[in-house]
């Protein structure tokens, strides 16, 4: 004869053994996986507190040189000074000294405008503090001109410097060509085909007379103005024009017809 006995239910006890029976690795690689992170944490909290110690007394040794490196140039300045005041030499070295409020990293505790008081080397007590508005930065600052010279010029004068424009000679080198016969005015003519010079004339009444420039300057600046013959000479009356050279266009030439019978041809300048 044979009984079914249902088995008695586990308690939380015996369910966390077996679950610790069944998953033993895992837990221990659970297990040595926090020792290491605790270890971790723990290694970087001490190196931590460690560099700020360090850095603290670094940053304390770093002001105390400074300060003591202070002193010293101020008492090598004051020697100096005395040293040249007994000898009778004027003070021409110089030093460096510090912000007498600035030690080490420190900077002055100062606002501006002490900063800029100490600047003008006087007692601030004596200045007044300067306020600005916006209307006060509207203002604008015109400057005067100062009385110059006069520069005004009477009619007068100005009738002296034209009448002496108009004394004034302008003169520049010029000779001559005398052309009688047909065929060397020809050959003229065929070499300077631009020349401006009459094409047809009659040799057998008349000579012609050709300025040329005997200087840089272009043959256009001469001008014939007019020409007489009396006693066996004749006289050519020329003038010269600078502002023809900047004319546009090929070079040309001046020219005077005279009698025939003309003997010496002189040339003048007006």
């Amino acid at each position: 004869m044979f009984t079914n006995m249902a088995s008695a239910p586990e308690t939380p006890l015996q369910r966390l053994r077996r679950f610790a029976a069944e998953h033993s690795s895992s837990l221990a690689v659970a297990g040595l996986f926090l020792f290491l992170l605790a270890v971790l944490y723990a290694y970087k909290a001490y190196t931590v507190d460690k560099r700020l110690s360090v850095r603290t007394s670094e940053v304390t040794d770093f002001d105390s040189k400074n300060a003591a490196d202070d002193l010293a140039a101020r008492q090598r300045a004051a020697v100096a000074s005395e040293q040249d005041a007994a000898a009778g030499e004027p003070q021409t070295r110089m030093a460096v000294i510090p912000d007498k409020d600035m030690v080490g990293l420190s900077g002055p505790d100062k606002t501006p405008e002490q900063l800029l008081r100490q600047l003008a080397s006087g007692p601030e007590e004596e200045y007044a503090s300067v306020s600005l508005s916006n209307k006060d930065l509207e203002y604008k600052i015109m400057p005067v001109q100062a009385q110059g010279p006069n520069l005004s010029v009477s009619a007068t004068a100005i009738e002296e410097i034209d009448e002496h424009n108009k004394s004034v000679k302008l003169s520049a080198p010029v000779t001559h060509y005398a052309f009688r016969d047909a065929a060397s005015y020809g050959e003229f003519r065929r070499l300077h085909p631009s020349g401006g010079l009459p094409q047809q004339v009659d040799f057998g009444k008349n000579c012609v007379v050709v300025l040329v420039s005997a200087s840089s300057l272009p043959n256009k600046v001469f001008e014939a103005v007019s020409s007489e013959a009396a006693g066996g000479q004749a006289v050519v009356k020329d003038r010269l024009n600078p502002l023809a050279a900047s004319e546009p266009g090929p070079d040309r030439y001046a020219f005077a017809l005279l009698d025939a019978s003309a003997g010496d041809i002189i040339l003048e300048q007006q």
